[in-house]
């Protein structure tokens, strides 16, 4: 047995790198974190009652990843990004205390907007700091056993806040999920500081100083880098036709919950329970078969996960509901480890934080047009009928991409060939 999990205690043999604390506060932020995507569910939709009402606040949580991810990536590799992190945490657990005040869908839509604003810093410094505090070669490794263990949170603790949420009401529900991203964020001092450039040093005396930098000239280092990349560009590409969809099916889910199954918030965290807590397969099955996982096309995870859509819509039983939620959970969790690897190993460390940036602003969008959507077709037609449009058009969208990227590669090695 020992030997078994020998890969899971060399993924984090060095403590002292700081991988421990910062594994540490994610996992009470993840606690809090899921108490607030509970919470704010069942505070949305028992005050307005529409399909569309409660989109729009998944949208708002999802705008501030293409407005500032573009923003926040060179910042992130200006600054130290572990004070990224606790700033961060610290504002977003204020924010979080707005929402009892809230007496409109108005008020609830900007704290959503705010929060995530705090969480897209939170992420892209996370995002960039980890490859400073282990291996490289580790790395996909470290990555999958982090995500086990998120994983063991995410099987108890939505549960958990559904079953609590009528009892203890939604105010202390959203004090819970401040406290815990607070003391998250306390707990990331412990992490050692580590600059976003390091290899920048000051201008010796008498010598000119360094050139000042912009943000323009910033993302402009890493489109270019990207457009030089095409493999981690149809990557980001291809995850962002999948995020789409699943952003909008995970948009219309909690009315589906209480349209369509009739339940209430414990069906609805028992669900996202099973749903995150797939991080655990996931993780373990990344952290032992990491490799051979990275070399399978996305089109053979993204084409399961559509098909898991397209069976929800005619499906009613909770049991099989809750059995997709895990599959379609597992094939989540892979497939954003995976390009969150892939960022962090082929970019260079000085712009990981931009590249990072860039990623989510194209996610971001995708995942933008996939809530208005799916949020529409909900309202108008009903949750079920949302899951069909959206795994149709994923499942072409992303057969499309797959056909052309590999008439792509074809057409290049044709050329190598005639030369």
């Amino acid at each position: 047995m020992r030997n078994r999990f020998a890969h899971l205690r060399e993924a984090f043999s060095s403590p002292d790198k700081g991988l421990w604390p910062m594994t540490g506060g994610d996992i009470v932020q993840q606690v809090g974190m899921h108490f607030l995507i509970v919470t704010t569910s069942t505070f949305t939709y028992d005050m307005t009652g529409s399909a569309w009402a409660y989109a729009l606040q998944q949208l708002l949580i999802f705008l501030p990843w293409m407005l500032l991810s573009g923003v926040a990536g060179p910042i992130v590799d200006r600054l130290d990004r572990r004070r990224v992190m606790i700033a961060s945490s610290l504002l977003r657990s204020l924010v979080i205390l707005g929402y009892p005040l809230c007496r409109n869908l108005e008020g609830i839509l900007a704290l959503s907007f705010l929060s995530s604003a705090c969480a897209v810093f939170l992420v892209t410094a996370r995002t960039a700091l980890i490859p400073h505090l282990c291996d490289e070669n580790r790395l996909l490794q470290v990555n999958g056993v982090r995500t086990a263990v998120f994983g063991c949170v995410d099987m108890s603790a939505p549960a958990v806040a559904g079953a609590l949420m009528r009892t203890i009401g939604t105010t202390t529900a959203f004090r819970l999920a401040s406290m815990a991203i607070l003391a998250g964020g306390l707990w990331f001092v412990a992490i050692p500081a580590a600059r976003g450039r390091p290899e920048k040093q000051e201008a010796a005396p008498g010598k000119a100083r360094p050139e000042r930098r912009g943000f323009r000239r910033d993302l402009g280092e890493a489109m270019a880098f990207l457009r030089g990349d095409r493999v981690l560009l149809g990557t980001i590409l291809l995850y962002a036709v999948y995020s789409a969809g699943q952003t909008g099916v995970n948009a219309a889910f909690y009315p589906f919950v209480q349209s369509v199954l009739h339940a209430g918030p414990a069906v609805f965290g028992l669900s996202v329970s099973f749903y995150y807590g797939a991080n655990f397969l996931a993780g373990i099955l990344l952290a032992k078969f990491g490799r051979a996982v990275r070399r399978l096309p996305m089109t053979t995870m993204i084409v399961p996960a559509t098909l898991v859509w397209l069976t929800y819509c005619t499906v009613r039983s909770v049991p099989v509901i809750v059995a997709l939620g895990f599959v379609e959970g597992t094939i989540m969790s892979v497939l954003s480890t995976l390009l969150m690897t892939d960022v962090q190993t082929r970019t260079p460390s000085a712009m990981t934080g931009r590249v990072w940036g860039v990623t989510m602003s194209a996610s971001g969008g995708a995942e933008v047009a996939g809530i208005l959507l799916a949020g529409a077709v909900a309202e108008r037609c009903g949750p079920p009928v949302a899951y069909g449009v959206m795994g149709v058009l994923v499942l072409s969208s992303a057969l499309a991409t797959e056909i052309c990227r590999r008439r792509a590669a074809w057409r290049r090695t044709s050329l190598v060939d005639q030369r």
